[in-house]
């Protein structure tokens, strides 16, 4: 009797990430049929990108290295999926997993601070972002800092309205935080400030959430700062560094952004405007991405976009740490 086959799109999440992961042990268990370069398999959620998106797929994951840079186009056979059973409902039936690859070597350095926010109790809605820092608060309370489009979903509504209940995952799809605090945004009137606090899980490892951010960001501007035109910054985004410059200061004299594809619109009066560098521009998923000086001195947080003109606006960080934007004396974590 032939055994039904079914897409891997029918699964449920948790259902994917289980087999996926018994997937991954046993292809870790021949490793060896896939050449010297590749250095592990695992499950994460799929980097691919369509039309400006990121894939949000469970997947296995295939760790390559190349051995010699001069191996510019290594014999790697690696299948776009993997065969898989999966008993449901008590019947057999077959998927096929689908893999992606991680680059390790050379090329752009990669970030970890990939997020996504999905709004309970429905769960099938996604945004993705970025962790500019980690924070804690007087009470030692620790919080991923980010983008209140992102982390409160007001980017996947029709008025800019923050959702209560939110769920923030790593890009190993594994949950690290909630939403618990917003900086003034539409619903608050006046002039807006599109940054949140996810609080960190109790439960969650310390390791796991400081990997969020491989590149240690050792301090952070407090004081606004006036800086030269084209002077150089570096915005951390999730897929590596981005040169810009910049261009413009806004403060007293704001901008109003549109948001969801025009649904609405937020005024804005504190923000730096960027000259992003070619070839390289921000895209969606990069908002909450930090922008550093020096070594890792934190002067604010990529927020919104305009790819067609190279553009990047930025919250400086003497707004993000200010005690009356959040109403909590942050430190960075």
């Amino acid at each position: 009797m032939a055994i039904e086959k079914k897409p891997w799109s029918s699964l449920d999440r948790r259902t994917q990430t289980r087999v996926a992961y018994r997937t991954a042990r046993r292809e870790s268990s021949r490793i060896e049929q896939y050449g010297p370069y590749v250095q592990g398999i695992s499950v994460g959620l799929s980097a691919k990108e369509s039309e400006g998106r990121v894939s949000n797929t469970i997947c296995v994951r295939f760790a390559v290295k190349r051995k010699s840079k001069k191996i510019r186009k290594p014999n790697i056979k690696i299948p776009r999926t993997l065969p898989a059973r999966v008993k449901l409902e008590d019947r057999l039936v077959q998927v096929q997993v689908p893999t992606d690859v991680e680059d390790l070597s050379g090329g752009r350095e990669q970030h970890r601070n990939r997020i996504r926010a999905t709004p309970r109790p429905d769960g099938s809605p996604t945004l993705h972002g970025a962790v500019a820092c980690l924070v804690r608060d007087g009470n030692e309370w620790l919080y991923l800092m980010g983008c209140h489009h992102v982390i409160a979903f007001s980017a996947g509504t029709d008025n800019g309205r923050g959702l209560p209940n939110v769920d923030v995952f790593n890009q190993d799809g594994i949950l690290v935080g909630r939403r618990a605090r917003s900086a003034p945004f539409p619903e608050f009137g006046g002039s807006a400030i599109d940054a949140a606090l996810a609080r960190v899980l109790p439960s969650v490892d310390s390791n796991t959430v400081h990997d969020l951010l491989r590149r240690k960001i050792v301090s952070v501007s407090r004081k606004k700062a006036s800086f030269p035109l084209r002077s150089r910054v570096k915005v951390l985004t999730p897929d590596g560094d981005t040169l810009a410059g910049f261009i413009e200061d806004h403060k007293n004299n704001g901008c109003t952004l549109p948001y969801n594809r025009g649904r609405f619109s937020v005024y804005f009066d504190e923000l730096y405007v960027l000259h992003v560098d070619r070839p390289r521009t921000t895209l969606p998923g990069d908002s909450g991405s930090p922008v550093v000086v020096g070594g890792g001195i934190l002067i604010g947080m990529h927020f919104w976009g305009n790819p067609g003109l190279n553009r990047s606006y930025m919250i400086p960080s003497y707004v993000l740490f200010r005690e009356s934007t959040f109403g909590l004396n942050l430190q960075l974590a």
